[in-house]
């Protein structure tokens, strides 16, 4: 039991006197927050049993080894950064992140799909994309610590894995080329965004330039 908990406390220490109690459904304990300082650093923490069969599972390792923000991570890095994932389950409808708010945290799709949209003129939502399972957003936030950017609604039953800018301190602290990776693969993503984005700048531009070539020729042909 110390030793599982361990692994999924990012591999630091857990003595018995840590363990507050432990029943059929769970093992709570007690974990130090290294951003207070004094006797209130120390927090309870529920931990279900089914919590971490679910982030151990060979099944989902699987599932994290073929999306693009765990690509090169070696066994026990991503055995380390899997650990440190929550599950979040939404509901039809739900909104998962909102423009404008606080953000410290990004997610992975596990299962579902979801729209991202933005807020245009006339208070009406623009749909800007799509994501599946694979897909991950948010990671903007990780990057630049700026308010999220689109919201993003789940559009059915949905699972995703939140991972924390904390945890993601702490990811850097206890693997620092581990981390670099990880940075490495939001990078290459948001490039790759960037060039989409790119693209679509330059098809709504030779759209419009159509258009008015259009219009101005019909103006033409009316003057005549």
């Amino acid at each position: 039991m110390l030793a599982y908990l361990a692994r999924y406390t990012h591999q630091v220490a857990i003595s018995n006197s840590r363990l507050t109690s432990a029943d059929q459904t769970g093992a709570p304990f007690k974990w130090r927050d290294y951003w207070i300082e004094g006797p209130g650093r120390y927090k309870p923490m529920p931990l279900q049993y089914t919590e971490l069969m679910t982030t151990g599972s060979p099944e989902l390792k699987a599932f994290l080894v073929a999306t693009p923000f765990f690509g090169g991570l070696s066994d026990a890095s991503l055995g380390l950064l899997i650990s440190m994932l929550v599950e979040r389950r939404f509901d039809v409808g739900a909104t998962v992140v909102a423009e404008g708010e606080p953000g410290g945290s990004m997610f992975i799709v596990h299962s579902g799909e979801l729209v991202v949209g933005k807020l245009g003129g006339a208070g009406r939502v623009i749909r800007m994309a799509g994501l599946t399972p694979g897909d991950f957003f948010g990671e903007m936030t990780l990057v630049e610590m700026q308010n999220r950017s689109a919201t993003v609604v789940a559009e059915c039953p949905t699972v995703l894995y939140e991972l924390t800018a904390r945890n993601l301190y702490t990811y850097y602290k206890s693997d620092i080329y581990a981390y670099v990776m990880v940075m490495q693969n939001i990078n290459r993503e948001l490039c790759r965004r960037l060039r989409r984005a790119d693209n679509r700048i330059t098809e709504l531009a030779e759209a419009s330039r159509e258009a008015t070539r259009i219009g101005t020729d019909r103006c033409g042909l009316k003057a005549n």
